[in-house]
């Protein structure tokens, strides 16, 4: 007989300011497809991909302000 495994509590998390939609861009049916492909292709959500970008494209010319926690 297989033992069931115990199903893990996830702790609470801190006290955090509430995440809201921060951005939303108009863009063609093909772009938004071009981006979920391109997202996949990195193994990443969406949101994570773009953001990744901003922090390259910032880091590349030369903005040195650390993005904050998303």
């Amino acid at each position: 007989m297989l033992a069931m495994a115990k199903a893990k509590k996830r702790s609470k998390a801190k006290a955090e300011e509430p995440r809201r939609n921060v951005l939303s861009i108009r863009g063609t049916d093909d772009w938004r497809d071009w981006i979920h492909a391109l997202a996949d292709h990195c193994r990443l959500k969406s949101g994570d991909l773009i953001d990744q970008a901003l922090i390259e494209m910032a880091q590349r010319r030369g903005f040195d302000v650390p993005p904050p926690k998303r």
